[in-house]
């Protein structure tokens, strides 16, 4: 005896329409959920930090080891930005451009005034640039060299 179907939907049917409906769904709101944008930016912060002390040391190679005269020594100090009078900062005008690893210093992404936010110093033989101004982080983030 073959068996007969009857009209209507079987309930094992109805379950596996549910889950399927229930996985596109889920993977729709895992998708449509915007990034952490503080976390994105501490992650740029990071990027900048090394590719200001990556410019400073190959400045340092093509100068005999020196370290530019305008990196303060012990205390960090604010960086200036490239396309603003420096007043007060360090000046890295020295270090980016041409021939450099970076044509301008890298600011802050979130930097409101004249300076970069990021922080630079000689502590010994290393040099130590630091931002600050982090999010998500729950300290500054340093990098010495």
């Amino acid at each position: 005896m073959t068996p007969v179907r009857t009209q209507g939907v079987l309930v094992a049917e109805i379950l596996i329409g549910a889950l399927i409906l229930l996985l596109l769904a889920g993977i729709v709101w895992i998708m449509s959920r915007p990034p952490d944008l503080g976390v994105v930016r501490d992650a740029e912060r990071r990027h900048h930090l090394e590719l200001i002390s990556g410019a400073i040391y190959q400045y340092a190679i093509r100068n005999g080891g020196a370290f530019p005269e305008s990196v303060p020594e012990g205390q960090p100090k604010e960086l200036c930005r490239s396309d603003v009078p420096c007043n007060g900062g360090v000046d890295l005008s020295e270090v980016v451009g041409s021939g450099s690893t970076i044509d301008t210093v890298p600011v802050d992404p979130q930097a409101t005034g004249t300076g970069s936010d990021y922080t630079i110093a000689l502590v010994g033989k290393k040099i130590v640039v630091c931002a600050p101004n982090t999010e998500k982080s729950a300290e500054m983030i340093c990098l010495a060299r």
